[in-house]
């Protein structure tokens, strides 16, 4: 092997001369380094949960270049827990309503209600 100022001389497989330049070997090196720095870059992001903010950014200015809103049907009827009434049961955790949230859900399949979403975070008491 024969080594010049401008990259070294080299037999492949088949004994023919292979002429290897620097300047790509240290451009592989480069990119090499740009990729390991590109992934702690990723691991570090995901740990400090940044994406989802990156995320949600991304997606809302998609939409509003976009300008298409969904079809709201008129059917859809929200019902709450408002203030009163947590401060009515501030002494039963939330996790013990279970007999008023099922005296509401026989009310709403009285009306005729054919789906039913709840929403709730048990870990947190008025």
């Amino acid at each position: 092997m024969n080594r010049t100022d401008i990259g070294e001389l080299c037999l492949d497989n088949t004994g023919k001369r292979i002429f290897i330049i620097k300047r790509q070997r240290m451009l592989f090196k480069k990119s090499l380094l740009i990729i390991f720095i590109s992934c702690i870059l990723v691991e570090i992001c995901t740990y400090n949960n940044w994406f989802p903010p990156l995320e949600q950014v991304i997606y809302d200015t998609y939409h509003r270049m976009a300008k298409v809103r969904p079809q709201y049907t008129p059917h859809v009827v929200i019902i709450a827990i408002d203030d009163k009434t947590l401060n009515y049961f501030k002494e039963d955790p939330l996790v013990f309503w279970g007999p008023h949230f099922a005296q509401a859900i026989s009310a709403l399949r009285k009306a005729g209600v054919t789906a039913i979403g709840i929403d709730l975070i048990f870990s947190i008491n008025p």
